[in-house]
């Protein structure tokens, strides 16, 4: 999808007042913006890819953060993270403030927002880094409050979603042949494995099937719910295991 036309369908979700888009200087061609709409704002680079980015259009005090565009090499790519005020479009902040080629910001899931704390996952991704990393961000100012650095060997492809409740949230990291479930404190940022989940099989591998993380309360107690697939040898066992969040205990 064209950014143009992703921004416009979220200005729909947004507002019905008519407004004018708002355009940097150095863009001639405007895009059509919808009657209902009430504002259109064109962020600036030239994006690679739509379908990937920070999902969900958090928002945190009127303030939607948005990126969609994952790091693809291209020209003048800016993929920063932009924070929108959600009355006028106008950009409150951007992260990191400059566009640094080398350091490209890959987001792919959801983040977890509590208060005004926003944890976002970074996937590996070569040649720029070989390792997840989980970033924390101020939601009112754009500041790095944080950036953890998970090990090489837990950063295969995985479930890319934050999730929490409170001040607790949890990611996923999978090693070669076994699934760690991470817990963070969200105001500390202390993070410890919570489970650790590895194959029946001597020689097997435990793999995530699900790609999203969610978080369930039921009677009191939280749950993660997680689909799983032990390999062994050519052939699979499919499970779906609910884990306790407080406790890291498989139900």
């Amino acid at each position: 999808m064209h950014l143009a036309t992703k921004l416009m369908v979220m200005c729909m979700i947004l507002g019905s007042t008519a407004c004018t888009a708002e355009l940097s200087p150095a863009d001639d061609a405007k895009p059509p913006v919808p009657e209902s709409a009430r504002w259109a704002v064109r962020l600036p680079g030239k994006a690679g890819s739509y379908n990937d980015g920070l999902i969900g259009l958090p928002i945190i005090e009127k303030t939607v953060l948005f990126h969609s565009t994952m790091f693809t090499n291209a020209i003048e790519e800016d993929n920063r993270l932009f924070a929108l005020d959600l009355e006028t479009g106008t950009v409150k902040w951007t992260f990191p403030v400059e566009y640094n080629s080398k350091e490209p910001c890959l987001f792919s899931g959801k983040p977890y927002v509590y208060n005004s704390k926003v944890i976002i996952k970074m996937p590996a991704f070569s040649p720029f880094s070989n390792h997840d990393r989980i970033l924390m961000l101020d939601g009112k100012s754009g500041l790095n409050t944080g950036l953890i650095h998970l090990p090489v060997l837990r950063s295969r492809f995985t479930t890319r979603d934050v999730a929490g409740f409170g001040e607790q949230a949890y990611f996923i990291q999978e090693g070669r042949s076994e699934t760690f479930i991470y817990r963070m404190n969200v105001l500390t940022g202390d993070t410890s494995v919570l489970a650790r989940i590895g194959s029946a099989y001597p020689n097997g591998k435990m793999e995530m099937t699900l790609r999203e993380l969610s978080v369930y309360e039921f009677e009191g107690q939280h749950y993660l719910l997680l689909g799983m697939s032990d390999y062994n040898a050519g052939s699979g066992k499919a499970s779906i295991l609910l884990l306790n969040a407080s406790t890291g205990e498989i139900l």
